[in-house]
């Protein structure tokens, strides 16, 4: 195979996608605990060395990842919730525009425990710039959905979904040996939508 190198942004951002894409295929073929940058390189169209170039670590390209899952769901949350002032039909259509976005939701399970550790300074303040923006458009939109909620409202709604989430999603999607051992014991199996659902009515209530 001959490698070329890449001399533009244009042909830079080309290979950064490529490398998140891999790096998204494998993570669905083997998991995120498997996958090293030596089996990331091995799919790519240019070297391992260059591969440094871009992401020192296989959790800055998670971290990449990540963003861009956040950026994506927050653009299908907005678009879901234009026009909507119904607290049924808003707890409803937020948590499964949640459930629908399985990527982005296992990936926030492992962001703060997993992800941020072995990663540059430099890659932590574009990830959180990135965080600060998207998170501000979904509290503007709350405040659209019910306008009797001030911005910190919406702050705490969000940052208790997210919280709840975290915990929720671990629980709601276990493997086929977890759940034959939580049937075994009586443990309840939570339906993500549905309690998150709930979650998000008795929060706003709430305020």
């Amino acid at each position: 195979m001959i490698f070329e190198r890449a001399r533009t942004q244009s042909q830079k951002d080309i290979r950064i996608k490529e490398v998140l894409d891999v790096t998204t295929k494998l993570y669905h073929e083997i998991g995120y605990e498997n996958i090293t940058l030596s089996k990331i390189s091995e799919d790519l169209s240019f070297t391992r060395v260059n591969l440094y170039k871009y992401f020192k670590s296989k959790e800055e390209i998670f971290l990449k990842i990540s963003d861009n899952e956040l950026i994506k769901f927050t653009n299908i949350l907005i678009d879901n919730l234009q026009g909507i002032n119904d607290l049924d039909q808003f707890a409803n259509i937020f948590a499964k525009t949640l459930d629908e976005q399985k990527l982005f939701l296992h990936l926030l399970t492992l962001d703060l425990a997993v992800i941020q550790y072995n990663i540059s300074e430099e890659k932590l303040i574009e990830h959180w710039d990135t965080v600060a923006s998207q998170i501000d458009l979904i509290h503007h939109q709350i405040t659209k959905n019910f306008p009797h909620l001030s911005l910190t409202d919406a702050t705490t709604l969000l940052s208790h979904i997210i919280i709840f989430s975290r915990g929720l999603y671990s629980h709601s999607y276990k493997n086929d040996l977890q759940i034959k051992i939580c049937e075994q014991v009586g443990i309840y199996t939570p339906e993500y939508t549905n309690d998150m659902t709930n979650f998000i009515k008795l929060n706003v209530k709430s305020f």
